[in-house]
């Protein structure tokens, strides 16, 4: 057998590729797998190429693209038709007419809304109070924006008493430091303090209280308060949506907003033995938020929260009563300027609810009634021989058991006239007429 020839040849394009050479049979076949290999090149430089034309082609797009929409944000493009001819204008954007000015607002904190709040909306010199006038429908308010507007002039109130301590809320009037609250959050009060929002703490002195409307005046040494706008309450309406900003449970839960609808205007409800015509509302009002405000949708309070009636018996829930601001207005001010409110006819001393239970009556012999607390020297009380510690136990032959049927017996009366009491004292009852004082008779 003669020796058959191979001949091995490397193609420069196809790293590795081989072709060999085994006589006639394989000539064929390397002469087509020559030719098929040997368009590659050729081919992979044309792909390079359209590649590179595709890319330059979207550069010049994107180019072009992003000079015209540089274009219309700095220029504005008119077209312009004068006899017959039309032409096209282009307008600088960056040209503009002047604009006024807007006020300098700075929102408050967390607001995304710029508005208007006056530093002391509620006062002219500090000492009375002013109501709002003339809103309409559009100068409306968000919850938020009226919780940021009204969280600053709601303050919490700890007042303690002989036997108690008691937490509520109160409304700043003025940036020169008086705060509006209810009468019985104060009422024997020793000591009073006053926690802003911002978490100072200030000591309260008592500028005056009614006990016939259930408000009180406090002032604090501060003059720079942010003080709460007032709304007119005779626009209040049946349905209107108010909300409520106070202390529940004191300072542990300060600035609780809660919100719901009048109820009813004009409900004659009893305060203090009192009858007065207060506005109703759903808005949850809690244990603390005595003396808060209660507020209408521009931001407005419009009442001061006083009380919630419950139902044991029944499903009635939240039940809550402010009284109106333009009822409020007259006596603040009095208070303000006086200490208390003319005519008002007083007893001459202060009494607190003489809560012992039945079983401790009966085993030391004490009947139920108020305690006195204490007696004003100037007062017929303290001539006819009343001191502290004295129980009362009838007023106008009715037997008395809290101190607002005490009060609801007085106010029947006028300064002057004389209301007969049974006195018990260590085991002995008297009976003596009393004749009342004007209360700002025994204002200091």
């Amino acid at each position: 057998m003669g020796k058959r020839r191979y001949q091995i040849t490397r193609r420069l394009w196809g790293a590795g590729d081989r072709v060999i050479d085994s006589g006639a049979e394989n000539e064929i076949k390397t002469g087509e797998s020559a030719s098929a290999q040997g368009e590659r090149p050729e081919e992979r430089r044309v792909s390079v190429k359209e590649r590179e034309r595709a890319v330059f082609l979207l550069c010049a797009v994107l180019a072009l693209c992003s000079f015209i929409f540089i274009f219309l944000m700095n220029f504005s493009v008119g077209i312009i038709s004068e006899e017959g001819k039309i032409t096209l204008s282009f307008t600088n954007r960056a040209i503009k007419e002047e604009v006024p000015e807007a006020p300098d607002f700075e929102p408050a904190a967390g607001s995304k809304t710029a508005y208007a709040v006056p530093v002391s909306a509620g006062d002219d010199d500090g000492s009375r109070m002013v109501i709002s006038t003339g809103t309409d429908k559009e100068s409306e308010l968000s919850f938020q924006e009226i919780y940021l507007k009204l969280i600053d002039s709601v303050v919490c109130i700890e007042a303690a008493g002989p036997s108690s301590a008691v937490s509520a809320s109160g409304i700043i009037m003025s940036s020169s430091g008086y705060i509006i609250t209810n009468e019985h959050v104060v009422e024997n009060a020793y000591t009073i303090r006053v926690i802003l929002h911002s978490g100072e703490v200030f000591s309260a002195a008592l500028v005056g209280k009614d006990s016939v409307t259930d408000l009180a005046v406090l002032k604090i040494d501060k003059n720079d308060c942010v003080s709460a706008e007032f709304g007119d309450s005779d626009n209040t309406r049946v349905g209107d949506t108010v909300l409520a900003i106070g202390n529940p449970l004191g300072a542990a839960l300060a600035g609780t907003l809660t919100d719901g609808i009048i109820s009813a205007v004009n409900r004659d409800v009893e305060i203090n033995g009192n009858i007065m015509s207060l506005i109703q509302t759903n808005a949850a009002l809690n244990t603390g938020s005595s003396g808060g405000p209660l507020i209408n949708m521009y931001g407005q309070v419009i009442g001061i929260n006083t009380i919630k009636t419950t139902a044991a018996d029944s499903p009635v829930e939240g039940i809550g009563f402010a009284i109106p601001v333009r009822s409020a207005k007259p006596v603040i001010d009095e208070l303000i300027a006086f200490g208390c409110v003319s005519g008002r006819p007083t007893f001459g001393f202060e009494a607190l609810d003489y809560d012992l239970p039945i079983s401790a009556t009966i085993f030391y012999g004490t009947p139920g009634g108020v305690i006195i607390s204490s007696v004003d020297v100037r007062a017929d009380a303290y001539e006819k021989g009343i001191r502290r510690g004295d129980v009362i136990v009838k007023a106008a032959g009715e037997d008395i058991y809290t101190v607002s049927e005490l009060c609801r017996i007085r106010n029947r009366y006028k300064a002057g006239d004389e209301v007969a009491l049974t006195i018990y004292r260590k085991g002995n009852y008297y009976q003596l007429s009393v004749r009342l004082m004007e209360e700002a008779a025994l204002r200091d």
